[in-house]
């Protein structure tokens, strides 16, 4: 095509790279999005995968770090609903956010099992 040839890997990035473009704007624009980061090896260094899904899309990036720095490369100027883990860069979101629920039930059953009595009893804030 235009008098040049083009191989099948390089049409392969071309698609690649238009795919996480389209992936990661529709990741923006979901009102509520599920964000976690975990540690990833590239060739040996450490490297952190993030990913951001949302109803429709999961965007992943890979970052050189799990930081304030590399959440807002993720998440650029969205302002959804966040929907996260514990992670203090997340506590420290100022938009809406949900506590991932798989991680409070797992929080509960592990009070639940303890041994001391004590551990076992859920209180309210402020009825000892």
């Amino acid at each position: 095509m235009l008098g040049f040839h083009i191989s099948l890997s390089a049409i392969q990035k071309i698609i690649d790279r238009a795919s996480a473009a389209i992936q990661l704007h529709a990741a923006r624009q979901a009102p509520v999005n599920h964000i976690d980061e975990t540690s990833h090896r590239l060739n040996g260094l450490l490297q952190w995968l993030w990913v951001m899904a949302g109803p429709a899309v999961a965007f992943f990036m890979i970052h050189s770090n799990r930081s304030k720095e590399a959440f807002e490369a993720l998440i650029k100027d969205w302002t959804g609903i966040l929907v996260s883990d514990g992670y203090g860069v997340y506590r420290k979101w100022v938009g809406l956010r949900q506590t991932c629920l798989a991680h409070l039930i797992r929080k509960a059953k592990e009070l639940s099992e303890r041994k001391d009595p004590d551990n076992k009893t859920v209180r309210s804030l402020g009825n000892p």
